[in-house]
């Protein structure tokens, strides 16, 4: 049962998103953009457009669960192909990636949004976004986009919560980054190696389950896994993962000392954000 802060905020939220009457919605296929389809299907029916921008930046699992999500509630989705790594500061990896890709693909939504006839384009940013570092955040300010949880002052557990209680299987499903978070700031990216990386976490994630992320800086590998959970793994399977990765051509791998750790790469440069 919601609290009723909550519900009020959820009171709140669906308001907000009605108003907008004809909207085109940014739609990675995570819990939050997956929420505010489900809603937004709900409140405007047809006039939602739930928009994947799919490139090689996109885990391939992601991609799928969108397709099933929007499909099994009925809401109205277009797959955009994206050409992220045209841009350079994405293809170098810079610290500042998420501003440049973010500010391209909401530039291009908004245009699309313009010749078809919407009202507005959505994304899916809540409030406890606001104290991570986030560069693509810069992007949103810069560019008419709404943010409807930042406007019902939604956290990420309020987000969970509304899920859960409407049923939606989505509401406990792991964050799920684009795979440019794998790579130290500085490395260049190409589709070949953003590919390699995806099936050796699909592959690793049989076993390991979540949370789960193979940093890789185009020499050496780090599997970073729950460390509970690497405890009960023996010593005898844990080598047959590490070889499983060198069948990729890697031959240098390792399981991180400390397990998983969320934003690893922006931890290291002294910033913070949860991937």
């Amino acid at each position: 049962m919601l609290t009723p802060e909550t519900l009020a905020k959820l009171t709140r939220l669906r308001r907000l998103l009605q108003a907008d009457e004809r909207v085109v919605l940014a739609y990675s296929g995570g819990i939050d953009s997956s929420l505010l389809a489900y809603l937004g299907q709900q409140m405007l029916g047809d006039n939602l457009l739930a928009v994947t921008c799919v490139s090689p930046l996109l885990p391939p699992a992601e991609g799928i669960a969108a397709r099933r999500f929007a499909a099994s509630h009925g809401i109205r989705h277009m797959e955009w192909p994206t050409p992220d790594l045209d841009c350079e500061a994405v293809a170098h990896n810079a610290p500042d990636r998420c501003y440049h890709c973010k500010y391209r693909r909401f530039a291009a939504l908004l245009e699309y949004a313009r010749t078809h006839g919407y009202r507005a384009v959505w994304e899916g940013s809540n409030i406890d976004d606001l104290g991570q570092y986030r560069p693509g955040l810069r992007a949103l300010r810069e560019l008419p986009v709404t943010s409807p949880y930042l406007g019902a002052n939604f956290t990420k557990a309020d987000i969970r919560d509304v899920a859960r209680h409407l049923g939606l299987s989505i509401w406990d499903k792991p964050a799920a980054p684009c795979l440019a978070t794998r790579f130290p700031y500085g490395t260049e990216l190409d589709a070949p190696t953003l590919t390699k990386v995806a099936v050796m976490e699909t592959l690793l994630r049989t076993v390991l389950g979540e949370p789960l992320r193979l940093r890789y800086d185009g020499h050496a590998a780090t599997i970073e896994a729950d460390a509970k959970r690497l405890a009960r793994i023996s010593a005898k399977r844990k080598q047959k993962l590490l070889q499983c990765v060198r069948q990729f051509g890697i031959a240098a791998v390792q399981f991180a000392p400390d397990g998983y750790r969320s934003g690893r790469y922006d931890h290291a440069d002294n910033k913070k954000t949860p991937r």
